[in-house]
């Protein structure tokens, strides 16, 4: 699942962030110290800029949430050791995850979520052929639902619903 936050109202997060950081930034963070996150066991933050690494800091600081994970995927992805660094960086992820979660993580676990990401990608990938090619089929409004959608719904609930 992918958090968005919403953007009109920054009352919690502003006293916690540079005047920089970005919409999504302060969203997210002002959507966990407001509350309306609990439902989540936690969160992950991709090391993707230095906004979302401070966001990471502030959130396992200043919330409770009982999963905090950082993932620092490899830049460089066509090397040998950039791959065996992923598959490194990827299992101790599981570990951690599954420890804070009580839970065991599987390689076929892992295997099954590569998949079904997988299947979303192409599904959204053959929308937007489909779209290409008749260009009244599918609106830039729907392909935009779709592809927000598929970010926060249940992946197999999406594949369900995409091939229904």
């Amino acid at each position: 699942m992918r958090l968005f936050g919403k953007t009109e109202d920054f009352t919690f997060s502003d006293g916690h962030l540079q005047a920089y950081c970005c919409s999504l930034v302060r969203g997210i963070l002002n959507e966990a110290l407001a509350g309306n996150l609990d439902f989540l066991d936690g969160a992950v933050f991709p090391h993707t800029c230095d906004s979302m690494q401070r966001l990471s800091d502030i959130w396992r600081i200043n919330t409770s949430f009982s999963l905090h994970g950082d993932l620092v995927l490899p830049v460089k992805l066509n090397t040998d050791t950039a791959k065996t660094y992923m598959v490194d960086v990827l299992k101790l992820f599981m570990q951690r995850t599954g420890e804070q979660l009580g839970v065991v993580i599987t390689g076929e676990d892992l295997e099954k979520a590569i998949q079904e990401t997988n299947s979303i990608r192409k599904a959204l990938c053959d929308l937007a052929a489909m779209r290409e090619r008749s260009p009244g089929a599918v609106s830039g409004s729907d392909m935009y639902v779709a592809a927000c959608a598929s970010m926060i719904m249940a992946p197999s609930e999406w594949l369900d619903t995409m091939n229904s």
